[in-house]
């Protein structure tokens, strides 16, 4: 019986990480604030060029009804080795004319490599 972690892609079947067999390492982790709007890049310049980066996110913020709250987006370049976080903060109208935030959840990245 192996133990660890196994996380699927949104398709449910894609294995995006799995610890019971190949050991990841933690490259980096950092919090990206609520609401940030702004790119946040970290370049890895020190990892060995072999290294697969990949990222775990960790939803922080509790989310309350009068916002709506997005995971913000992460983009790898595994040749240049950096993580990038997008993040947004915006606002809406709902049909009830009730202004809405919408804002990228506060979470924890992790970067990971194997």
């Amino acid at each position: 019986m192996a133990f660890g972690l196994k996380i699927l892609a949104k398709n449910g079947t894609t294995v995006r990480l799995d610890t019971t067999s190949v050991t990841e390492t933690i490259v980096d982790s950092f919090t990206v604030p609520e609401g940030t709007a702004a790119n946040i890049t970290k370049t890895y310049a020190d990892v060995a060029s072999d290294m697969v980066l990949s990222v775990a996110i960790l939803q922080i913020t509790n989310v309350v009804t009068t916002e709506k709250q997005l995971i913000p987006t992460v983009t790898i370049n595994q040749s240049a080795k950096t993580v990038t976080v997008t993040g947004s903060s915006s606002t809406a109208t709902s049909q009830q004319g009730i202004t809405i935030n919408i804002l990228s959840t506060e979470c924890r990245i992790i970067v990971l490599g194997k």
